[in-house]
């Protein structure tokens, strides 16, 4: 976990002496990055936040509740609560050979329609429909994918002044809750990238959709929010708010996913005499719209 990475860059030493055979003393000394590689995969367990009652630390997740890293990260996704999938994307796979080599595996989503079955007069040739007319697809893999990061410096006064194993555990779910943020980031950005049409009930009709499969998010400008009895709505539709962008998006968001690689890279790095160390972290993350004929601005 983070905690042993830290624990190790702490005390990496910017240098490394090389002995030749038979002499008493190394004779050189290279220089080295004072830092550590690590990855944290998604299915890992999130590490509880143990505390003093004097200074309590809040978080999303509860104490005492056991969570995987992917699992609380999603909880903190607006567009993962309104019905958005979260893809895993697959492990590379091994193709054996002369020269054995790993190949990417795409992950998508693919959105069945309805048949546009039409009448047909006797005599009559039926149109024929395109695949598409009846399957949109989206699909992504590892070369594509854009990366996102963070780098959280933990200077030595702070790890003196909370407890280590409190501090890297407070990272980690700082690290968890951005996920989740930038999991809705990057799929609200594509929705309003795309230009969705204006709502309307019609447009919702035209898209075959019933109204139980639409929610809104709020964005930071605010358009149509109403509260109504400790509710939130937009037109009528339960709403939530986010910060990724300032549009209001209603859609029918299990249309839509993200897609995530199965892993945190993280790099921790001495970066002083005392033992201060930043830590960097990133992942693989694109959002997946088969077809954005599905959501709708607010104005």
């Amino acid at each position: 976990m983070i905690l042993d990475l830290v624990k190790t860059a702490s005390r990496q030493l910017g240098y490394h002496d090389h002995q030749p055979v038979g002499m008493p003393e190394p004779t050189v000394r290279i220089p080295k990055p004072a830092a550590v590689n690590g990855s944290l995969r998604m299915s890992d367990f999130l590490p509880e936040i143990v505390t003093d009652a004097a200074r309590p630390t809040q978080t999303e997740v509860p104490a005492g509740e056991k969570t995987t890293i992917d699992a609380a990260a999603f909880l903190n996704s607006r567009v993962a609560e309104a019905g958005a999938h979260i893809i895993r994307l697959p492990e590379q796979t091994l193709i054996e050979g002369a020269a054995p080599a790993l190949a990417d595996v795409p992950a998508g989503l693919r959105i069945v329609r309805p048949a546009p079955f039409s009448t047909v007069a006797d005599g009559d040739d039926i149109i024929a429909s395109s695949l598409a007319d009846v399957i949109a697809e989206a699909k992504v893999n590892r070369t594509t994918m854009p990366q996102i990061g963070v780098r959280v410096p933990m200077p030595r006064s702070a790890l003196k002044d909370v407890h280590e194993a409190q501090i890297v555990a407070e990272i980690t779910h700082a690290v968890m809750l951005g996920i989740g943020a930038a999991v809705d980031r990057v799929l609200l950005s594509a929705i309003v990238a795309a230009g969705p049409a204006t709502f309307s009930f019609g447009a919702v009709a035209g898209a075959g959709l019933r109204f139980g499969d639409l929610r809104a998010i709020i964005g930071t400008a605010g358009a149509g929010a109403a509260a109504d009895q400790g509710g939130l709505y937009v037109s009528g539709v339960a709403a939530e708010t986010s910060g990724a962008v300032p549009q209001t998006v209603i859609a029918a968001f299990n249309r839509f996913g993200v897609t995530v690689t199965p892993e945190i890279e993280l790099l921790a790095e001495r970066t002083d005499a005392a033992g201060g160390v930043v830590l960097t972290a990133w992942l693989g993350i694109a959002a997946v719209v088969p077809d954005p004929g599905f959501a709708w601005t607010v104005s």
